[in-house]
């Protein structure tokens, strides 16, 4: 194997000052002429060189990557919301280091830590609790902070947020609609805000209705979907079945109608199904999910953009994002 192309071998070959080439490396705004441009170019595609990053990083203080945290990559709303984030940090020429919590505390922190050391520009969090340390520790560090699903009363950091209350409020309302009067709320551990939020929607809008049968079944995996046919098997356990479910998450929705199907209990006949999030996938299920609608890849999108603003010095926002219903098929009369 050859000795590695250095900067000083670019320079030599472009005849032109190390200075210079280091210049044309870093993209700074200093005034180059387009030949001493090409000739430096063309030195380096001749060479094969690639530029020390983590050297000029340390030099310029200058670090071109984000740092995401979420929950689980088990869940297909986050890959989701990573595609719009890499796509707008890709359009500034960032990159972005991904990091999967798994729904532990105690991993959160340490990848919080281990980003930190790295020297991110900035940090987009959807975190699994309110560590409210946590995100101080973080902004005391000058580090550009955005948080997602987590309101946090705290200057200088963004916020990405949606109307999850409201999306379970339309949901049930859907189902009443319908004629259902026995629905029951199928979920995840009620540890996040987002989890706790579908639930007062699902609470107030029954009592909204003078409906007084409420339900909720709760169950642990990290899968989602199997956290769903774990639900349904739960579920089947009850002498009194509700006609229509409301579930967390679509993954959860799936989970819980694959087993109830596979137990003889017909989705929608028997009992109507609506999802949260709607994730792709939902609309090619047989049969098709009626969801909420959450824009994943506009709340990447949307962070992104917030996290340069909050860089550029700009005011920190706090954004509402508000829910769709979708009806399909997995919902029906009484």
């Amino acid at each position: 194997m050859g000795k590695k192309a250095t900067i000083n071998d670019v320079a030599k070959i472009a005849n032109v000052s190390i200075a210079t080439v280091s210049r044309y490396l870093s993209n700074n705004g200093y005034p180059i002429k387009e030949q001493t441009k090409k000739s430096i170019k063309n030195a380096i595609l001749q060479l094969s060189y690639t530029p020390n990053i983590v050297g000029r990083m340390l030099k310029t203080n200058k670090s071109m990557d984000i740092g995401v945290i979420i929950p689980t990559i088990l869940n297909p709303y986050y890959p989701a919301v990573i595609y719009g984030i890499e796509k707008k940090a890709y359009e500034k020429g960032y990159n972005i280091l991904l990091c999967n919590s798994q729904r532990d505390a105690n991993r959160q922190k340490q990848y919080v830590n281990t980003l930190i050391q790295k020297q991110v520009k900035g940090l987009i969090i959807s975190s699994i609790g309110d560590d409210f340390l946590l995100y101080s520790d973080i902004v005391s560090k000058g580090i550009a902070l955005v948080s997602l699903e987590d309101e946090i009363s705290l200057d200088k950091v963004g916020q990405v947020l949606f109307n999850y209350e409201k999306g379970a409020y339309m949901a049930i309302s859907h189902l009443l609609k319908l004629g259902h009067k026995k629905i029951a709320f199928l979920t995840s551990p009620l540890v996040r805000k987002s989890r706790k939020d579908i639930l007062k929607g699902y609470i107030k809008c029954l009592k909204d209705n003078n409906v007084t049968y409420n339900k909720v079944v709760e169950i642990n995996e990290e899968n989602e979907y199997e956290n769903g046919a774990l639900l349904g098997a739960k579920l089947l356990l009850e002498d009194d079945l509700p006609t229509a479910i409301l579930a967390v998450n679509d993954m959860v929705a799936y989970g819980v109608m694959q087993y109830l199907t596979q137990n003889k209990v017909k989705i929608p006949e028997d009992i109507s199904i609506v999802g949260f999030d709607d994730i792709k996938i939902s609309k090619m299920m047989n049969p098709a999910l009626t969801t909420i609608s959450q824009p994943s890849q506009k709340t990447g999108e949307l962070a992104v953009s917030m996290l340069f603003d909050i860089l550029e010095g700009k005011e920190s926002k706090k954004i509402l994002l508000e829910p769709e219903l979708i009806i399909r098929a997995s919902t029906k009369k009484i």
